[in-house]
C-alpha cells in the first residue's frame, strides 16, 4: 500500500525521453534518480503507477519548453498536480554551468519540494487554438505584402526607392533593358504576381 507522504517528481522533459527524478517530502536526503522514460502515454501511465506504489500524493512539474503543455494535460486529466516552470526564474548557483538531463530533473524535484519554482501559466486548448489561429493570420499578411512590395522592387531601377504611398499604388514601369537580361524568370512572373496582389 502506499505511503501517505507527498512525492515530489522533477522531469527534463525532451523531444524523444523524460528524464525522472523524485525526492519524498519530510525527508534532507537527495532526490533519487529513476530514469529515462519515453515519451508515449503509456511510458508515463508506467512510470505514474511506480512512483504511485511508493506514495499516495504526487507533484510533478517540469520546465517550460518547446515540447508544449501535452504532458501537463495528460497528468492533470488523469487527476494528477503538475507545475510547468518558468525555466528563466529557477534557482541556479553561481558557476553551475553543466546541464545535464539527470541533473534537471534531480534539481527540479529539489528545488519542488522547497517550493523555490515559479510555475507558468497553461493556456487552455481553446487559448493556444486562438494563438496558433493569429500567428498564422499574421504570417499570412507578410508573405501577401511581400507578394505585392515585389514587382515594385523588381521594376524599379537599382538604387531607386519608393517613398510615397502614391509611389506605391502605381502600377510598376516595365522592367528596364538590364533587368530583363539577368532576370528573365523575374520578369516572366510579374504580370501574375502583379495581378494577384490587386
Amino acid at each position: 500500500m502506499a505511503n501517505s507522504v507527498t512525492l515530489f517528481v522533477g522531469m527534463d522533459v525532451h523531444k524523444e525521453s523524460i528524464s525522472v527524478a523524485y525526492c519524498r517530502e519530510h525527508e534532507s536526503e537527495p532526490p533519487h534518480f529513476v530514469g529515462k522514460i519515453g515519451t508515449r502515454k503509456a511510458d508515463i501511465e508506467k512510470m505514474v503507477r511506480r512512483l504511485q506504489s511508493k506514495a499516495s500524493y504526487l507533484v510533478f512539474a517540469y520546465e517550460a519548453g518547446p515540447c508544449g503543455y501535452v504532458l501537463y494535460r495528460h497528468l492533470t486529466s488523469k487527476g494528477l498536480e503538475c507545475r510547468v516552470i518558468a525555466p528563466s526564474l529557477i534557482p541556479k548557483r553561481p558557476g553551475d554551468k553543466v546541464k545535464t538531463d539527470r541533473r534537471d530533473s534531480v534539481e527540479i524535484a529539489r528545488l519542488l519540494r522547497s517550493g523555490d519554482l515559479t510555475p507558468v501559466y497553461v493556456p487552455l486548448v481553446e487559448d493556444e487554438a486562438i494563438r496558433d489561429l493569429c500567428r498564422a493570420r499574421d504570417a499570412a499578411r507578410m508573405v501577401l505584402k511581400s507578394a505585392k512590395l515585389r514587382p515594385q522592387v523588381l521594376s524599379s531601377p537599382p538604387g531607386a526607392q519608393l517613398h510615397r504611398q502614391s509611389q506605391l499604388d502605381q502600377r510598376p514601369p516595365p522592367l528596364p533593358v538590364h533587368c530583363r537580361l539577368s532576370d528573365t524568370c523575374s520578369a516572366d512572373r510579374l504580370p501574375g504576381i502583379d495581378s494577384s496582389c490587386r
